[in-house]
């Protein structure tokens, strides 16, 4: 995620931080997302979009995944997430 397209500073592993699908994904750029997962919750906040994803597909960082799930799970299927606007 060097250059976000958001702006703002290149996050590390350790940012909680997602991107999403560029128009008609879900959230749009400082937006923050709840993600639900398995009895844990973890909010990151949208800097970035994915040419790859699609809606409800979140590209997450280090800390967010696996604050959900063991990183080498690779991927979570099944998460519910709520998006909280920015004003």
């Amino acid at each position: 995620l060097n250059n976000p397209a958001c702006g703002g500073p290149t996050p590390t592993d350790a940012s909680h931080i997602v991107a999403v699908k560029h128009n008609g994904g879900y959230g749009n750029c400082g937006d923050w997302v709840h993600l639900h997962y398995n009895g844990k919750m973890v909010a990151a906040k949208i800097v970035d979009y994915c040419a790859s994803c699609e809606f409800g597909h979140f590209d997450a960082s280090k800390s967010v995944f696996s604050a959900l799930a063991p990183l080498d799970q690779g991927v979570i299927n099944g998460i519910h997430f709520k998006l909280i606007t920015k004003h």
